[in-house]
């Protein structure tokens, strides 16, 4: 139940991009509001739950606004096991690192894809603007914390729909320390 509410709030989040949120393809206010919930399955559900809810929003994302076939599933999907394998290695409170993590890991994975798509597309890539990218990542990263807090509302809400303790997705609230 808790995937399947994920996977529509996903979907929602991808319709926000995509519509509302992105009037024109090039635009610098264009925010990844699915990078956001991707970060978020990485720092709150292990990878079963995570995966199981990415891969259908990333083939979404795909169709939507994808040029070359299949980066968004790889994207996506790279960045959590990213997130989730950092998050669980830091050594300091939870709350220090998120925002900060999310902005490092979309610039990192974006520089990556852009050098990868250097190599697969036919045409030559619009030149790589550090101006654009520290805006988007800036823009992500303000709209994260409040998103980061909606996603959080929703797990707490399904939370009253699951009765067992075995649960599979293993949900965890709150800050923790290592």
């Amino acid at each position: 139940m808790t995937v399947f509410a994920f996977i529509i709030t996903g979907l929602i989040l991808l319709t926000l991009q995509t519509t509302v949120l992105m009037p024109e393809p090039l635009w610098y206010g264009s925010p990844d509001l699915c990078f956001i919930l991707t970060a978020y399955l990485a720092y709150r559900m292990n990878y079963l739950a995570g995966t199981l809810i990415i891969l259908p929003v990333s083939w979404f994302c795909d169709v939507f606004c994808g040029t070359v076939l299949g980066t968004y599933p790889v994207i996506y999907l790279f960045s959590f096991v990213l997130l989730k394998y950092i998050s669980q290695h830091m050594p300091v409170r939870e709350s220090f690192y998120q925002l900060p993590l999310i902005g490092a890991v979309h610039l990192i994975i974006h520089r990556l894809v852009y050098f990868g798509l250097g190599f697969i597309e036919p045409n030559p890539l619009p030149p790589w603007s550090w101006t654009f990218i520290l805006i988007k990542v800036l823009i992500m990263v303000l709209l994260a914390f409040p998103l980061l807090r909606f996603l959080d509302a929703i797990a707490r809400y399904m939370e009253k729909f699951t009765h067992h303790s075995g649960d599979l997705l293993h949900i965890r609230s709150g800050n923790r320390f290592r």
